[in-house]
């Protein structure tokens, strides 16, 4: 093979490999089982924009921001909530430990009372 097909074939690869670097417009006409776009997608604009707005401010805000009172009275309460609940739950795992031993002692009785029956 000489070197002149040698750069054509190179030519021929890169061109095929940089044209499948950006298949977006055939994504476009793929069915959707086949990965193409959903059926209720918004149409592609037909004109880009040439810059991003980058000096388009949002919209100022409907609420205030919390004062000091504010903040440290939702923080108080919160932290009320999370003792509470901390506290019904060592309740719950108190109350769940004393059932268990509760029923461990009353199958001990129960094994102690079957082997004192079998016994003459």
């Amino acid at each position: 093979m000489g070197a002149r097909a040698r750069l054509i074939l190179a030519a021929l690869t890169g061109g095929v490999a940089l044209a499948g670097c950006s298949p977006a417009p055939m994504l476009e006409r793929l069915p959707t089982s086949l990965g193409g776009l959903p059926a209720g997608a918004p149409e592609r604009p037909t004109v880009s924009q040439r810059f991003p707005a980058v000096h388009d401010l949002p919209p100022p805000r409907g609420t205030t921001t919390l004062t000091d009172e504010q903040q440290l009275k939702l923080e108080q309460d919160l932290q009320a909530l999370r003792d509470e609940q901390e506290s019904k739950a060592a309740a719950d795992a108190q109350a769940d430990l004393t059932a268990a031993a509760k029923a461990a002692a009353d199958n001990a009785d129960a094994a102690n009372k079957a082997g004192a029956a079998d016994k003459p």
